[in-house]
């Protein structure tokens, strides 16, 4: 039953429509193909006459043989660019930056020399460094000497603290030249972090 009412509506529906457009057909219908037919033969005429004038008005044209080559496409976008890997660099070493080996955003590799601190203090430190380490030298090769002579004489010539007082000589120029060393070992390692 539901069917039918609704067939019935539609064909309701249509009858209505045919109805309004028969009406709207009768009383507009012949002016509107008049209109219609002068509008036509208006544009014909004036699409005929812009023709004529651009073949009148012929442009020269060049022609040039196509060459396959590459493009190189610019783009141009505004973003705000953030890196995958962000790395601090901090220095073991206190000092003024004396050469900037590489950019902000550059590409670098394992090995490369970013930065360089100024190495003068540096290079005077390990330059007073040797220096104490060949006075070492030389002040327990004076005691060894000294401690040799001491030996090589008579035992009753010589008292049992001057030969304590060698031994102990000797034993400090030693520990002094140890010192030394070190302070050098030392002055080459702040040298070398003034490479970055």
């Amino acid at each position: 039953m539901r069917q039918k009412r609704h067939s019935f509506g539609s064909f309701l529906f249509f009858v209505v429509c045919v109805f309004i457009l028969g009406v709207a057909a009768f009383r507009y219908g012949p002016s509107f193909l008049e209109r219609f037919k002068k509008q036509t033969a208006q544009s014909t005429h004036a699409s005929s006459r812009a023709t004529s004038k651009m073949e009148q008005k012929q442009v020269p044209v060049t022609l040039e043989r196509a060459v396959l080559q590459d493009i190189t496409l610019k783009n141009t976008y505004i973003g705000t660019v953030v890196p995958i890997h962000e790395v601090q660099l901090v220095s073991f070493i206190a000092g003024f930056i004396e050469k900037v080996n590489a950019a902000g955003g550059q590409a670098v590799k394992e090995g490369d020399v970013l930065f360089t601190i100024e190495q003068s203090s540096y290079l005077a430190a390990k330059k007073v460094a040797a220096a104490n380490v060949a006075k070492a030298k030389a002040d327990l090769a004076n005691a060894s000497s000294y401690l040799e002579r001491i030996k090589r004489t008579k035992s009753q010539a010589v008292s049992k603290t001057e030969l304590d007082k060698a031994q102990a000589a000797f034993s400090a120029a030693q520990a002094s030249l140890k010192g030394a060393q070190a302070a050098l070992s030392s002055a080459e390692v702040n040298l070398g972090y003034t490479v970055i």
